[in-house]
């Protein structure tokens, strides 16, 4: 009797301490296949394409997803042409699925040639993530950017209080691209139907060329020695215009152009531009890295980020509110400066 007794205890032991070990296994694995483990997080790579390394621009991008790199200790390597080349920095995008990143941010330059490479990261198990310019058709995950419909309209009211409600403004284009061209027509019909005493009276276009911009922007302000403001769809155009007031003595009561670059800077610190509208250069990459590194992860993303478009705020940045750009302006620069685009 004793003997079957212990067999039948010996036998329950064994069944309990088997238990025991499978039910610890399946913890174990659920978790594991759950979440990814601290250093599958660590060892995350990211390309980042910021478009040209002659661009100071492109150093704000690049300094945004740098640091979020750092903030998230994973790796990100940056890529671009040295003369924004969309050919060149598709090819390089190319070589980061070659070489089998596990997630792609990238600039739009060119949506329709971009798309392609996008999806071709999509199928192989790349997400993609946007910035700045977007590729809406393609099999992007999620675009971060301004929505310029939304700051031309924002920026027509800066500008039409700045100057009263009332005189004579001039626009000012870089490109006959799409954008720029829905830029100029949505401030123009939003400020004069928010002031109508405000009268556009010129539009200065293909400024891209300084010469050609200096020379345009003085021939519209002799014919129209009345104007006092400016809106510029380019990130120079303020700059032209006021070169070319202090030449010819004329008093700025409202400049407002694109993008917090230092010599923009420097001329809002100057009182010769008055508003710079920030399109998110130390913003945009910043949180696209973040989300890609979210999806990679979790598979998903969490508030406030989420699939599809991702809007920055609108600001037009003035004097009053200059402070937070100077630190990652001062930055980029620097990593312009040593080359440091990588």
């Amino acid at each position: 009797m004793k003997k079957n007794l212990s067999l039948v205890l010996i036998v329950l032991l064994a069944f309990s301490l088997t238990a025991k070990l499978s039910a610890a296994g399946k913890s174990d694995s659920n978790a594991n296949s759950s979440s990814p483990s601290q250093t599958s997080k660590k060892n995350i790579r990211i390309f980042f394409e910021h478009c040209s390394n002659s661009w100071e621009v492109s150093y704000q991008w690049w300094y945004g997803a740098k640091k979020a790199a750092q903030e998230l200790g994973i790796t990100v390597n940056g890529g671009a042409a040295d003369d924004d080349s969309p050919a060149k920095n598709i090819a390089l995008i190319e070589q980061a699925i070659a070489n089998k990143y596990d997630g792609i941010v990238s600039l739009s330059l060119v949506s329709d040639s971009y798309q392609v490479v996008y999806d071709k990261a999509s199928a192989a198990g790349i997400p993609v993530f946007t910035y700045h310019m977007d590729a809406p058709d393609s099999k992007r995950i999620a675009y971060f950017g301004p929505n310029q419909e939304s700051y031309a309209k924002n920026s027509a009211h800066f500008v039409a209080d700045e100057m009263g409600k009332k005189g004579s403004v001039i626009t000012i284009q870089g490109t006959p691209s799409d954008t720029e061209s829905m830029i100029i027509d949505v401030f123009t019909k939003e400020i004069n139907s928010y002031a109508p005493d405000i009268k556009v009276v010129a539009h200065v276009n293909n400024t891209i060329d300084a010469a050609q911009s200096y020379q345009k922007i003085t021939a519209v302000l002799q014919a129209n020695p009345d104007v006092r403001g400016s809106f510029s769809c380019t990130s120079r155009g303020g700059a032209d215009f006021a070169k070319v007031c202090d030449e010819l003595g004329i008093k700025i009561v409202s400049n407002v152009t694109m993008d917090p670059l230092s010599y923009n800077l420097d001329l809002l610190k100057q009182g010769k531009l008055t508003g710079i509208v920030d399109q998110g250069a130390l913003t945009t990459g910043y949180n696209a890295v973040k989300a890609c590194y979210q999806w990679l992860t979790n598979g998903k993303l969490d508030p406030p980020f989420h699939t599809g478009i991702n809007y920055i705020p609108d600001v037009v940045v003035s004097t009053k509110n200059m402070a937070p750009y100077e630190e990652g302006i001062n930055a980029a620069l620097q990593l312009q400066k040593n080359n440091d685009n990588k």
